[in-house]
């Protein structure tokens, strides 16, 4: 089973979030990390952000995948 990480600023666009979702789908899922993302959805599990919303981590691998659920989340970081 091959492994994909994805990694982009997004630049605070919606534009360029809704590419980068569209290219984790297309490309078989997986994990993406997304800095300066428009929006990080809070009803979505499948996102956790850091405490400023400057950093995500998305993953896209499968309908019933468990949720992100970070441990520590600081200003720019979440583990």
């Amino acid at each position: 089973m091959t492994s994909r990480l994805l990694h982009t600023n997004l630049n605070h666009s919606s534009g360029a979030q809704g590419m980068f979702l569209q290219s984790l789908v297309e490309g078989g899922g997986g994990l993406a990390i997304a800095s300066d993302s428009y929006r990080i959805p809070e009803d979505n599990f499948n996102w956790a952000g850091d405490i400023l919303g400057r950093v995500a981590i998305v993953s896209q691998h499968m309908r019933d995948s468990p949720p992100i659920i970070p441990v520590l989340t600081g200003e720019g970081f979440l583990l």
